[in-house]
C-alpha cells in the first residue's frame, strides 16, 4: 500500500512542479486537488496512529505520518492564496 500511494504521490508531484515552473495559470484545481488530499490523509493518519493499530506489539509509531501531509497542505495553500489571481485567471 505505501509503494501504491507512493507512486500517486509522486506524479502529483512531478505535475505540480511542472506547474510550477512552466505557469499555473488557471491550474487551480490542481492545487485544490493536493489541498483536499493532504488533509484527509493527514486526518486519516492521525487517527490510525492513535487507535489500536498504532499501540500494537512491535509496531513503531511516529508523527510523520500526520506531520508530512499537513505540511503539504500549508504549502498547497499558501501557492492558493498567494497565486488567487494567476491561478483563478481564465
Amino acid at each position: 500500500m505505501t509503494r501504491l500511494v507512493g507512486t500517486f504521490a509522486a506524479g502529483f508531484a512531478v505535475t505540480l512542479a511542472i506547474a510550477l515552473f512552466t505557469s499555473i495559470q488557471g491550474a487551480w484545481l490542481l492545487f485544490v486537488y493536493g489541498f483536499v488530499q493532504a488533509c484527509i490523509g493527514g486526518v486519516v493518519c492521525f487517527q490510525t496512529i492513535h487507535s489500536y493499530w498504532g499501540s500494537v506489539n512491535g509496531v513503531k509509531t511516529s508523527a510523520e505520518g500526520y506531520v508530512a501531509p499537513a505540511i503539504m497542505a500549508f504549502l498547497n495553500l499558501m501557492v492558493l492564496v498567494s497565486g488567487w489571481d494567476i491561478l483563478f485567471k481564465i
